[in-house]
């Protein structure tokens, strides 16, 4: 694909402005990917492949950047909730 064509994004959820958001599975399960088209604006579902960022975040750094926003903070408690809740449940015993 050229630097100038767009693409239709698929997966993962739009959270607002280009920011998609989805779980991995397979290889990497509880892995999250975050895909993000910055510096273009979207038509039915298309973006510019050159604005795309993407990286992965394994499961126990985004269970530490969902404690890290809940009301009580980054705690163990709230880190294993965040854990147990996206599934990855291997830490918590």
């Amino acid at each position: 694909m050229s630097g100038s064509e767009s693409m239709t994004v698929q997966h993962g959820f739009h959270a607002k402005e280009g920011w998609y958001f989805e779980r991995m599975t397979d290889e990497k399960y509880g892995w999250v990917k975050i895909t993000c088209y910055r510096g273009s604006s979207i038509q039915k579902d298309h973006w510019q492949e050159e604005s795309k960022i993407e990286i992965e975040i394994e499961p126990n750094m985004w269970a530490s950047i969902i404690a890290s926003v809940c009301p009580e903070g980054g705690t163990g408690y709230t880190f294993n909730l965040a854990s147990a809740f996206h599934g990855v449940l291997s830490d918590m015993e």
